[in-house]
C-alpha cells in the first residue's frame, strides 16, 4: 500500500486502515499519503487540538487508529504517555459516544498523575455503568453522574462498593501492612553551608501506614500504589528537606519500578519537582545508576517546554 499511494510518509499504526478494512480509515490513509494534513481529515469522532493532531501522527506503532487518536488526546491534555498508553487500551478507544463526559473524565485523570493507572480501566467501566449502561430496559444508575468536585478517594469508594455489587471484586493481592521493597539505600545530601545548609533525605516507604501519611501530608493519592509496591512492581520515596535552623519537611514523592527507572515525581498537590528538588533527585539517580522516564520534568524543564 505504501509503494502504491504513499507519497508523503504515513504512520505505521495506519496500516491497520488496510487489516480492518475500515473504509473511513482507508480514506485518511490515502489523505494522508497525499500530503494532506490531519486537521483535514473527514468525520473524525474527536476534536484534536493543533497539539493532540502532532501526537496522533506519533502514536505508537502497534496501536489501532482508534487507539492513536485517545493516546494523543490524553497527551494533548497533558497527560503522561503511561497514562495515554494505559487509556487507549480502555472501551474508550472502541467506543466515542458522549464525549464531553468522557473528556471531562481524560482531564481528571491527568490531573491526578499520583494515581496508580491500573485503577483507571476499573474508573472507566464503573463510569459507563453508573451512566450510561441501560439494563433490561431501565435506565442508567445515575445519568446525571458528573466528575464536578471528585477526588481521586471518593471515586475509588464508589468503584469499590460497585464492583463489590457486581460480585467481580478481585481477591486483595496481599493483607500485609509492610513489604520489603527495592534493594537500595537510603539517600542523604547537603547542600550549601552554614545557616544557609540544607539537608536532603530520599527514604524508601515500606509501610501502608507510611504510604497513606505521604499521601495525606503531600496532599495527592500516592497511597494507590499500595498494591503495586505490595507485588513489587513499583517502590514509592520520600524526599524531605532541612534546613539549619527549621525541622524537616516532606518536598517530593517519587516513583520508581522494578526495572530501576523514576517514572514520576511530583511535589506537594501534584507540583511539579522544582529546580532543587529535581536536581536532588538526578544526583540520586547517578549515584544509583537510575534511569528517568520522558514523562520526569522539573519546573525549570516544564517552563521552556
Amino acid at each position: 500500500m505504501r509503494y502504491l499511494f504513499a507519497q508523503y510518509p504515513v504512520p505505521v499504526f495506519f496500516d491497520t486502515a488496510f487489516y480492518y478494512q475500515n473504509d473511513m480509515h482507508i480514506r485518511w490513509y490515502l489523505h494522508l499519503a497525499r500530503g494532506g494534513s490531519v486537521r483535514n481529515l473527514d468525520n473524525m469522532p474527536l476534536h484534536l487540538t493543533q497539539k493532540m493532531r502532532h501526537y496522533f501522527l506519533q502514536a505508537p506503532a502497534e496501536a489501532t487508529i482508534p487507539q492513536a487518536l485517545r493516546y494523543a488526546q490524553v497527551l494533548g491534555l497533558g497527560g503522561s504517555r503511561r497514562l495515554a498508553s494505559c487509556v487507549m487500551q480502555t472501551r474508550l478507544s472502541r467506543h466515542f459516544e458522549n464525549e464531553v463526559f468522557w473528556e471531562s473524565v481524560s482531564h481528571f485523570l491527568v490531573q491526578n498523575p499520583m494515581m496508580d493507572v491500573r485503577y483507571v480501566n476499573p474508573i472507566i467501566d464503573f463510569l459507563q455503568y453508573i451512566k450510561f449502561e441501560v439494563q433490561a430496559h431501565l435506565p442508567a444508575p445515575e445519568p446525571a453522574f458528573s466528575m464536578k468536585g471528585r477526588t481521586v478517594a471518593s471515586l475509588l469508594r464508589l468503584v469499590e462498593v460497585w464492583e463489590a455489587e457486581q460480585k467481580e471484586i478481585a481477591k486483595p493481592v496481599a493483607t500485609t501492612s509492610n513489604w520489603n521493597g527495592l534493594p537500595l539505600e537510603d539517600f542523604e545530601w547537603h547542600e550549601g553551608e552554614g545557616s544557609q545548609m540544607r539537608v536532603y533525605h530520599i527514604k524508601q516507604i515500606r509501610t501502608v501506614y507510611a504510604l497513606r501519611e505521604e499521601g495525606r501530608l503531600m496532599s495527592h493519592c500516592v497511597a494507590t500504589y499500595y498494591s503495586s509496591c505490595v507485588e513489587g512492581k513499583t517502590s514509592i520515596w520520600s524526599m524531605t528537606c532541612k534546613h539549619s535552623y527549621g525541622n524537616s519537611k516532606r518536598v517530593l514523592t517519587i516513583e520508581l519500578n522494578n526495572i530501576l527507572r523514576i517514572q514520576q515525581a511530583r511535589g506537594f498537590c501534584n507540583y511539579l519537582p522544582t529546580r532543587q528538588t529535581y536536581n536532588v533527585m538526578c544526583i540520586w539517580a547517578e549515584k544509583n545508576l537510575l534511569r528517568l522516564s520522558p514523562d520526569v520534568i522539573g519546573y525549570e524543564t516544564h517552563l521552556h517546554a
